[in-house]
């Protein structure tokens, strides 16, 4: 039988999300659920740092992992600031065909292994991507699966009660 990745990714308790992606035949899944945690998260250039082999990446993400909260007026997610962490790093590749767009809050699509990963032995490249808002990036880690993770910076709240 296999896994139900559904129920793996959904959480009842509302708490911080500390997300590392392991390796070996665990590093493609978990890529996947790294793109579930940040699907539709938002970002500034400004937030994207990197320091010697390490990028951060400050997002504020939606949390699908906990639904949505129905309510009669509307429907909310939970949102919560967050850390991508990269590394060690040896490349970092923006592409866009609208420079203009690099100005703006930058949603997040899809994350997933680029050909690096596939094609050339102990590099990997990870490709965090907005085809419809017009960019991507391509990380390459030198260190074969390298280490990424995702944690929460707060614990996550509902939309309406987030700062603006």
């Amino acid at each position: 039988m296999l896994p139900d990745y559904s129920a793996l990714f959904h959480r009842e308790k509302v708490r911080p999300l500390h997300f590392r992606v392991r390796g070996g035949s665990n590093f493609v899944h978990d890529i996947q659920f790294l793109s579930s945690y940040l699907h539709d998260g938002r970002f500034s250039v400004e937030s994207a740092i990197i320091r010697g082999k390490t990028m951060r990446i400050t997002i504020e993400r939606d949390c699908w992992e906990l639904g949505k909260v129905e309510r009669p007026e509307a429907s909310e997610l939970y949102v919560a600031k967050a850390r991508l962490t990269i590394g060690p790093i040896s490349t970092v590749h923006w592409e866009t065909n609208d420079p203009a767009c690099l100005g703006r809050k930058l949603w997040i699509e899809s994350i997933y292994a680029g050909a690096a990963h596939w094609e050339t032995p102990g590099i990997t490249e990870l490709v965090i991507s907005a085809p419809r808002g017009g960019w991507k990036i391509r990380v390459s880690i030198a260190d074969d699966l390298g280490e990424i993770r995702l944690d929460d910076l707060e614990t996550p709240h509902l939309y309406s009660q987030a700062e603006t």
